[in-house]
């Protein structure tokens, strides 16, 4: 009966999107290990070695720069947007918009993520392939990141990518009917793919009290 919180606005961005000179691969990032996550939260305390995290995603980023030759754009996770993670290497652009995947998604290349993150259904729902990734220290200490990484996988028919293998990076594109298969299973519906949930739930407001 309604969008999505994320479709419904990302309605709004497929029709302002421009395109970029220059390809864009958008990474999503997660809040960890640089600042409090979800885990750290409810006190399952998982001691990442920092340095390395990040050592082993610059290198990894740098490497679809090159292969791609595109510019990479980082999307923090929206609760850390407006604080600096000084581990990211300067080459990439550090995007804080609050509405950035909906601004960035639509005109990606393709779309990466370690953070097993929601955000993954806007790539699906614009067509654009997406690279789940994860490293060893997850595979090592967080069974159950991992586990989430891989359900997403499966759902979105992904490759699933150890940024620390020196494995070819190889990057799937599913086909358009699947993608408007988990469109209309989990963000939206056809009755109401022309709305915005504000017009959704004015018409409500309006039959209700009319």
């Amino acid at each position: 009966n309604t969008h999505s919180p994320d479709y419904s606005r990302l309605i709004n961005y497929k029709i302002k999107k421009k395109k970029s000179k220059r390809p864009i691969v958008t990474f999503l990032d997660g809040p960890g290990p640089y600042f409090t996550n979800d885990f750290d939260l409810f006190n399952e305390k998982i001691s990442y070695n920092k340095r390395k995290w990040y050592s082993d995603l610059n290198r990894f980023l740098l490497k679809i720069k090159k292969k791609y030759s595109c510019d990479i754009l980082i999307i923090p996770h929206p609760k850390v947007k407006r604080s600096k993670n000084p581990y990211y290497n300067k080459q990439f652009k550090v995007i804080n918009d609050l509405d950035a995947v909906h601004k960035f998604i639509p005109i990606s290349k393709f779309v990466i993520s370690i953070a097993a993150s929601t955000a993954v259904g806007l790539a699906s729902a614009c067509n654009k392939p997406i690279l789940l990734i994860y490293n060893n220290q997850i595979k090592k200490i967080n069974p159950t990141l991992l586990s989430s990484i891989k359900f997403l996988s499966k759902k979105y028919q992904t490759n699933l990518f150890n940024l620390n293998n020196n494995n070819e990076v190889l990057i799937k594109s599913t086909s358009k009917s699947y993608n408007e298969k988990i469109l209309y299973k989990y963000m939206t519906s056809k009755k109401i793919s022309k709305l915005k949930n504000y017009d959704i739930f004015n018409n409500i407001l309006l039959n209700r009290y009319s």
